[in-house]
């Protein structure tokens, strides 16, 4: 990293912490582009499971997979279209891909988390704390 010994840094003044950065140099900022990245971003609810997968090289690929909690006759997730990310590996490539397709279902987690709670239960929720706040 290369510093400007010109660059003045503010000090900070009374109840505050940041800093002023040093200018930027736009013309290098411009003439080096971006690192190239690999970024995979799991979204998880008690009903839905969002896998996204991002590459950062010559521009930005997102690829996204979504699976909702079935709803009806039995149990399990089902996906919406997409299918399995190695049909996308021309443009995320071929090991992102792979990697993405190889990560385990989150089950446990999204069963662990909380359900959406119909307008009853907060009612309840919302009476039951009145309660605990007057006693």
């Amino acid at each position: 990293m290369q510093t400007s010994s010109n660059a003045a840094v503010a000090a900070p003044t009374h109840g505050s912490s940041v800093e002023s950065a040093p200018p930027i140099d736009a013309a290098a900022a411009i003439a080096s582009p971006p690192e190239p990245f690999a970024e995979i971003r799991v979204h998880i609810t008690h009903n839905a499971v969002v896998l996204t997968a991002i590459l950062g090289m010559g521009g930005q690929h997102v690829e996204l997979r979504r699976w909702n909690r079935y709803r009806g006759h039995g149990k399990g997730w089902m996906q919406q279209g997409g299918g399995d990310f190695i049909k996308a590996e021309d443009r995320i490539s071929r090991e992102l891909a792979e990697y993405a397709d190889g990560l385990n279902f989150p089950f446990a987690v999204a069963n662990m988390l909380p359900g959406k709670r119909s307008a009853a239960d907060v009612a309840a929720a919302a009476d039951a704390a009145r309660e605990v706040a007057n006693a």
